[in-house]
């Protein structure tokens, strides 16, 4: 398990790459996200995706949300109507982030394929990091908070080897104890004439 330090006002390009290389190798990796401490890799590597179910312990029955840099990668992978759009775009604009639930186009990864479940959204435009590493990586992120299912959330990852003694990630950046944000919201937007909150 390899280990980057990082200040999130003061990150370099050199910690990006760092991150993009595991990313695109295939690897999980544990970054501050835009809410807390998460575990992300490539969402459309079906081998990545089911190593990172592996180290959480999470079940198939239950999918990630996914990380993406923009609206076109949102539209590449998910059914966006405009008023998804506009409705989207006005969440952006909100303290806390908000993470919506689209009727995805079956493209995306085996773990990704049930119209019944959707695909679960989120551009994390309040992290300038992740941003970064989505726009360099260019491809969506599977994303969990950073926990064993059932645990709470971790939020300082200088002993995670504690945690994940027999399955570790692949490489941690460590931003330090990160405050610990309430959870982003959670709303199905698949139908605009009948919105679903499922996580206030």
């Amino acid at each position: 398990m390899r280990r980057i330090k990082i200040k999130l006002k003061d990150f370099s390009r050199q910690n990006v790459d760092a991150v993009v290389d595991e990313i695109k190798k295939g690897g999980v990796i544990v970054a501050p996200s835009d809410t807390i401490y998460g575990f992300s890799c490539d969402a459309t590597d079906d081998h990545a995706v089911k190593k990172l179910y592996s180290i959480k312990k999470m079940s198939r029955e239950k999918t990630s949300l996914v990380l993406m840099k923009s609206f076109c990668m949102i539209r590449k992978y998910c059914f966006l109507s405009q008023k998804q759009y506009e409705y989207i775009k006005k969440t952006l604009e909100k303290s806390r982030p908000i993470t919506v639930i689209l009727r995805s186009r079956g493209n995306l990864g085996e773990h990704f394929t049930s119209p019944s479940l959707g695909i679960a959204v989120r551009i994390p435009k309040k992290s300038e990091f992740l941003m970064k590493v989505l726009k360099r990586a260019d491809t969506p992120l599977a994303s969990t908070s950073l926990n064993v299912t059932g645990s709470e959330p971790i939020d300082e990852v200088s002993d995670l080897a504690g945690f994940f003694k027999k399955n570790p990630p692949d490489l941690v950046v460590d931003a330090g104890k990160i405050s610990r944000i309430k959870s982003s919201k959670i709303v199905d937007i698949r139908n605009m004439d009948d919105i679903k909150v499922l996580r206030g």
